[in-house]
């Protein structure tokens, strides 16, 4: 029998790149449900097949799952993961989109909940995903096999300096005893190296994108902007909520989670209010929990109220989740 190069070898062994794939998934997945939506209303849901056949596009999403799950099969390059987590995604959007239709008796697609469970199963497939990156130790064998799949590309495209910068890197942290490292050492030490490749136009669009909105909300003006408007919303729709509890309708259990929800990220603004003079990193601290109190449950049920319209509160919620988390970074590094 043939003794391991690495004898502690697990089932799997993680991609340093899984990240980026997991992102296009995400977002690609949240768009096509969006594009759908929006195309459907605006042309009147029209029916592929007839009167007497009617194509689901989730049977398209199946399809489109179906290749990307080809492309990972059959090729070996970067290129083959990056567009298969695109397709991918799209196609598992395209797929659960029809959600609506298979959790109800009256295979209802505009059964009101379903943007509520789509929320949901997007923030565990993100909280699930940062899980098991963050409790996965890296060692010696997912350094080496990272710093190949770079060689491995190197082969079939160029190599450039930060790659041969991450290879050598990742060799580093390699078991240093093992002969193949050792060799990979010197080998990739005396590799040629090209200037990196000048990025395409859709890449450099992602990039200033990228670099306005970290800009944007590492500014203390427009997160404090940003703060102000979060409790101003809250505590508005706190005072409806009021008012409609003492009201003479009855409150449906969406209703009594939304306003509850409301009441307990209003107890952290009121506590990071009463800390904002004597202790910003407190204040700050509380803030942020109200926001993510507002992320996890009040708008889980301001999708059942408002469908596609939540979205413009959970884009400013997201914000300015992100822009105290710059603010307490900064507080942390001129304590």
């Amino acid at each position: 029998m043939r003794k391991r190069i690495f004898p502690s070898h697990e089932l799997f062994i993680i991609d340093f790149n899984s990240s980026i794939y997991m992102e296009n998934f995400l977002i690609s997945s949240v768009a096509s449900i969006l594009f759908i939506r929006i195309f459907l209303g605006i042309t009147g849901y029209p029916h592929l097949g007839g009167e007497s056949l009617h194509i689901a596009h989730m049977l398209w999403g199946g399809l489109l799952m179906m290749i990307a799950i080809t492309l990972t099969l059959t090729f070996l390059n970067k290129e083959a993961k990056r567009t298969s987590s695109v397709v991918g995604g799209i196609g598992f959007g395209i797929f659960i989109d029809e959600l609506g239709k298979f959790i109800t008796h009256d295979n209802n697609y505009f059964f009101q909940p379903t943007f509520a469970l789509l929320y949901v199963i997007f923030l565990l497939l993100i909280f699930g995903f940062k899980k098991i990156t963050d409790s996965i130790q890296k060692d010696e064998k997912e350094y080496a096999m990272n710093a190949l799949e770079i060689l491995k590309e190197a082969i079939y495209y160029d190599l450039n300096c930060k790659e041969k910068q991450h290879i050598l890197e990742y060799l580093e942290k390699s078991d240093e005893n093992n002969q193949i490292i050792q060799k990979l050492k010197i080998l990739t030490q005396k590799l040629n190296t090209v200037p990196e490749a000048k990025l395409g136009k859709l890449a450099r669009l992602k990039q200033v994108i990228r670099s306005y909105y970290l800009k944007t909300i590492k500014n203390i003006n427009f997160v404090r902007f940003l703060i102000v408007v979060f409790i101003v919303g809250s505590g508005t729709n706190i005072i409806t909520g009021v008012t409609n509890i003492f009201g003479q309708n009855p409150l449906s259990f969406w209703d009594w989670g939304l306003y509850i929800s409301l009441f307990i990220s209003g107890i952290f603004i009121l506590i990071g209010l009463k800390d904002l003079a004597t202790n910003r990193v407190n204040a700050y601290i509380n803030f942020k929990r109200a926001v993510m109190v507002s992320i996890l449950l009040t708008q889980f049920f301001t999708f059942y109220h408002q469908q596609l319209a939540a979205l413009i509160p959970l884009a400013t919620s997201f914000t300015v989740f992100l822009g105290i988390q710059a603010l307490l970074e900064e507080e942390h590094l001129t304590q």
